[in-house]
């Protein structure tokens, strides 16, 4: 018998297949425009299709947080907010085509304008989501994840490219390392309520990504915004900032870890549960 929420597993493995098609798309556009070697368009195509079927597998194993946190009600569309999060986690394979391809690109014509409209949804998803009531679970999941993966991605293309000193890539990819070990073991055991956003983690994100912005125009040259002594004076401050966050994370980790451990009360013991 088929279950109400049928068609949304219908919607998430299109909506998946869409976010492929726009990146296959993508990559073939600047391949033909620019005169990209076409083998490097296949190979990127290989790594997209692998990523997204990832990506795919990773939203069943979190079907059950398909739901409007308001009210628990589930999800029978994608919503505007929950697709501009897509977008940005379904980015990295393109973001890494762009920087594999920097030297052939335009850097100020095509990979700042495609980075900023990436960073962007960073801002736009959640300020829809709560003008519009249209808070999810999945969404503050894939929210994080995105945010993550493409903060990884870009920290070590950024360092490669020599665009950030690699002490500071350590400290970024450490940071990200604790966070993302330590919510996959409390998701585990305790579910969504594991998921608590702090001050100081939404502060490293964004000024992350302020960050590299600066970075970039530090790049290419930009006066003012990207004068070396201010953005070395930010890269202290971030640092800063991460440092203090991967502190709290850990005292928060060292704190919900064994409480995460210990059975719920009245429920069984290990071994006497159902079979």
């Amino acid at each position: 018998m088929r279950t109400p929420r049928g068609p949304l597993d219908n919607r998430i493995l299109l909506t998946v297949l869409a976010f492929l098609g726009l990146q296959v798309l993508y990559f073939l556009c600047v391949t033909v425009l620019f005169g990209l070697p076409v083998p490097r368009l296949a190979v990127f195509a290989a790594v997209a299709v692998g990523y997204h079927a990832a990506f795919y597998l990773g939203l069943q194993s979190v079907r059950r947080e398909f739901n409007l946190e308001s009210t628990g009600e589930p999800l029978r569309r994608m919503n505007l907010p929950l697709l501009l999060s897509f977008l940005r986690l379904s980015s990295v394979p393109a973001v890494l085509f762009l920087f594999v391809s920097l030297r052939a690109l335009p850097f100020g014509l095509v990979v700042v304008p495609f980075l900023a409209a990436v960073f962007l949804t960073d801002l736009l998803d959640g300020l829809l989501a709560r003008a519009l009531g249209q808070e999810t679970r999945i969404g503050r999941i894939v929210d994080a994840a995105g945010d993550y993966l493409l903060i990884f991605a870009v920290t070590i293309l950024f360092g490669v490219y020599g665009l950030i000193p690699w002490w500071l890539v350590a400290l970024v990819l450490v940071r990200l390392l604790v966070q993302s070990s330590g919510i996959v073991t409390l998701y585990r055991r305790k579910g969504f309520s594991s998921l608590k956003l702090t001050f100081l983690g939404k502060v490293s994100v964004f000024s992350t990504f302020c960050l590299y912005g600066f970075e970039l125009a530090e790049h290419l040259h930009v006066r003012l915004l990207g004068a070396p002594r201010l953005v070395t004076s930010l890269e202290f401050v971030t640092a800063g900032i991460l440092a203090a966050s991967l502190v709290d994370k850990i005292l928060f980790l060292r704190r919900e870890l064994p409480a995460a451990s210990e059975p719920e009360p009245g429920a069984p013991a290990p071994g006497h549960g159902e079979r």
